[in-house]
């Protein structure tokens, strides 16, 4: 069996080399057989270069100075060393898109192809859809969307990296078929290193995580026929609008969902099918409470309290909980809020909404949410120049997605948020206080 393995460097000289199954999980173990026959090796090449940047991406810590770019060289072993190194600087913009600047420098190297792919059979058939699933609030209440709307049968990859991920992905899936006729299945696939570095030796941004996820969902495209791949995010997360404070720029800007990311994944992925492939967005011109009243609508309150949205998940203590005050947090608790589903009292460390509670949160715990109201306050003044500009600059435009449909979900954004704030002030919390009709009306 031929060794596969990938090389790094931050400097162009010195190399590190790491194996694929003894230092990172490949899909399916060392024999690649998530494609069943006929093989597309290109769509294999696309999963281990995807999963090697993955790997390096966390090792490699960028500097102190967040908003400071990496140099990165990367040399991977494929089947088709020729065709990936026509399209380098493909890659290289899309993960350069995705890091937040950091400049790849990609090379490939050839090994022998197999004569055959083993591995564990999956039915590839009758799925008119693939979807990107991570048992999230956003994936739960898109994909729960997507099944009430139409009678396709849909593929749902997820990338196993949390703890207890699979055991909340499985109960999910159970939940939507028995309401939904058994239209989902979940392929499963391991992507996380091996005897990794302590975590605090670790790049712990992971932006081109989402490169990984994308390419699996391109190799399930190529195995099913799908000419659709879903991301089920909401417009004001896919666009992502940089928060007033400053806060969110440079590598900790994510751009997993960004219209001009999946744009440029979906011309990869036809490249390898050879066919047209297409990543959706097909919530984009809601918001996430929007989308979450569906499932209120439906009676699935168990499938939106089952999901995990914490950037700090899990907390280090027990029971285990999710802080509440992150970004991820914040738009979790302000959706199901509006939505109507009531969460377990304790399951979030600080809860902004607890009146008994959420006077007591320490300041330097709310800057996140002060930094969206701000953010909400700028949406419900008339005409929003940062949004405009923030759009235009950043290829979030195209033939499917207009300005006007963006601007309308940010409008209705803030006022959600100036809903939550009157029902804040109404409590008695002081944070309603930063965010007000009158307020508007003045700056207006």
């Amino acid at each position: 069996m031929t060794r596969q393995r990938f090389r790094y460097s931050t400097d162009g000289h010195k190399w590190d080399s790491l194996e694929f199954t003894r230092d990172i999980h490949m899909p399916y173990g060392e024999t690649d057989a998530f494609i069943q026959e006929p093989v597309n090796h290109r769509a294999i090449d696309l999963v281990r270069i995807a999963a090697a940047v993955y790997a390096v991406d966390r090792i490699c810590l960028r500097p102190a100075d967040s908003n400071r770019w990496r140099e990165v060289w990367t040399q991977i072993d494929v089947f088709e060393p020729d065709f990936w190194t026509a399209n380098a600087s493909k890659l290289e913009q899309i993960i350069a898109l995705l890091s937040g600047g950091d400049a790849w420098h990609l090379k490939f190297s050839g090994i022998a192809r197999p004569d055959c792919i083993d591995g564990p059979a999956l039915d590839y058939g009758n799925f008119n859809r693939v979807c990107l699933f991570s048992g999230g609030l956003d994936s739960v209440s898109g994909l729960a969307a997507s099944l009430r709307e139409s009678d396709d049968r849909i593929l749902a990859i997820t990338a196993l990296h949390q703890p207890k991920q699979y055991e909340r992905i499985r109960f999910q899936c159970n939940v939507l078929n028995r309401r939904y006729s058994g239209r989902v299945s979940n392929a499963g696939i391991r992507a996380n290193l091996i005897h990794p570095p302590p975590w605090n030796q670790q790049e712990n941004s992971q932006r081109c995580r989402s490169f990984l996820f994308a390419s699996l969902a391109i190799a399930h495209a190529v195995a099913t026929g799908a000419e659709r791949i879903e991301v089920y995010e909401s417009g004001v997360g896919a666009v992502n609008l940089p928060l007033t404070i400053g806060m969110m720029l440079g590598s900790a800007t994510t751009r997993s969902c960004h219209p001009g990311f999946l744009r440029k994944m979906s011309e990869i992925g036809s490249v390898i099918c050879e066919r047209p492939v297409k990543f959706t967005l097909p919530w984009i011109a809601l918001t996430k409470a929007e989308v979450v009243r569906g499932l209120k609508d439906d009676r699935l309150d168990e499938l939106a309290v089952s999901s995990v949205s914490c950037a700090h998940y899990p907390l280090h203590e027990k029971p285990a909980r999710v802080c509440g005050v992150c970004l991820a947090c914040i738009g979790r608790r302000q959706a199901l809020a509006l939505a109507g589903i009531a969460e377990p009292k304790g399951h979030y460390k600080y809860d902004f909404l607890d009146p008994g509670g959420a006077n007591e949160i320490p300041t330097e715990q709310l800057r996140p949410l002060c930094a969206v109201l701000a953010q909400a306050y700028e949406c419900l003044r008339p005409n929003n120049p940062k949004l405009e500009s923030h759009v235009r600059a950043t290829d979030v435009l195209g033939n499917e997605i207009r300005f006007e449909t963006i601007a309308q979900a940010f409008e209705r954004y803030g006022r959600e948020w100036l809903e939550l704030a009157e029902r804040a002030r109404r409590s008695g919390i002081h944070w309603g206080e930063l965010l007000s009709a009158p307020l508007i009306a003045k700056a207006a």
